[in-house]
Order: C-alpha cells, then sequence, then structure tokens
C-alpha cells in the first residue's frame, strides 16, 4: 500500500527588506533586478545583451583591423596597408612639414600612397610593439613605440605614437597621427634642441 504524504504549506517569501512585497511563485530572489524575474530572460535585457555582445565582436573585428594595418605598413607593405583603406582615406601626421615633409596631411590613396612609401624608403627596417589599443562602433585608438632604422647609417630612431582611425563599411577612411616632434626632430639630427 502506498503512503500518502501531506503537502506541506507554501512558506510566503518576502523580499529583503521590504517585509510587504512577496516573490513571485516560482522566482528566486536576485539582487540585479530586485527580485522581480526582470533580468532572467526578459525581452528588454535580451535585446541590451544581444546589442552589448554585437558591439564586442564589432570591436574585436576593428582591432584586428588595425593590428593587420600597422602589421603590414611596419613590415614595409605599402599596398597590403593601403588595402584596408577606403579611397578617399584621410590621413593627418602632425608633424613639422619643414623637417619632415613627408608627412603632413594627405588625401586620398595616392596621395598617401606617397607619404608611406616615403617613410618606408627612409626606414627600410621598421618595428612596432601596440602598447594599448581600444575600438567601437566605427572609431578606434592605439598607442604604438615604434623602432625606425635609418637608411644612410645604423642608427635607430624610437618614438612613441598615438594613432586614431576612423572606419567606413570596414575600411579605414580617417587617420589622425600623433607623436612628440620635438623628440623626433633631434634623435634625428643628433643633438637636443633648446628654445
Amino acid at each position: 500500500m502506498r503512503e500518502i504524504k501531506a503537502r506541506q504549506p507554501r512558506q510566503t517569501r518576502y523580499l529583503p527588506g521590504l517585509p510587504n512585497r512577496k516573490i513571485p511563485e516560482g522566482n528566486a530572489y536576485c539582487p540585479r533586478c530586485s527580485g522581480l524575474g526582470r533580468c532572467n530572460g526578459g525581452p528588454r535585457n535580451a535585446r541590451r545583451s544581444a546589442s552589448r555582445e554585437r558591439s564586442k565582436l564589432i570591436a574585436n573585428i576593428l582591432e584586428q583591423r588595425v593590428r593587420d594595418h600597422l602589421a603590414a605598413f611596419y613590415s614595409g607593405d605599402v599596398e597590403a596597408a593601403l588595402a584596408n583603406c577606403a579611397d578617399d582615406i584621410d590621413y593627418i601626421c602632425y608633424a613639422p612639414t619643414g623637417v619632415l615633409p613627408h608627412l603632413g596631411q594627405r588625401r586620398g590613396k595616392a596621395e598617401t600612397e606617397a607619404s608611406w612609401r616615403a617613410v618606408v624608403n627612409r626606414y627600410p627596417r621598421m618595428r612596432h610593439e601596440v602598447r594599448f589599443i581600444v575600438a567601437d562602433n566605427n572609431k578606434a585608438a592605439v598607442i604604438i613605440h615604434v623602432h625606425y632604422h635609418k637608411r644612410d647609417c645604423d642608427r635607430v630612431v624610437q618614438i612613441e605614437v598615438a594613432d586614431f582611425y576612423t572606419f567606413r563599411n570596414g575600411h579605414i577612411v580617417e587617420i589622425r597621427q600623433f607623436f612628440d616632434s620635438f623628440d623626433l626632430v633631434e634623435q634625428l639630427i643628433e643633438r637636443d634642441i633648446t628654445l
């Protein structure tokens, strides 16, 4: 013969600190949503979660594109570096153009290619190390430590460079480049500049 067990009465559970607010049946208390179950599969949070995942994916893709672009450029492969860029790229390297005439502002692939080829011809061996990189939506920023080996002598010029990228349809449309131009010029002319 089967034994019939008496049903235990359900205990009423209340939200911590709120004795007059009951926890809905079948739900556990959740401190993130104050125990109301909004964070567990609610449509609003599902959309937010999907949006965050999409943003992370886009940021990872942009970071990798920047890394690929830098690897191509600093290995001397100007064509591969330009392949990551849009036809109407706007490249500005904030540098004294009196000393470094191949830098400054360049618009379009042709002008940018000429500028980058001048850098590669002057410094055939370059090495870079990404110190910091961040990307979000259609923007990316990177700090790079760069070693330039001069062609005419065996001297190495080292500088920290900050690049800021803007993307459109997965291609780079804008590059803003900053570095300590005094430090670079001092290394190039091999003497201190005093003002």
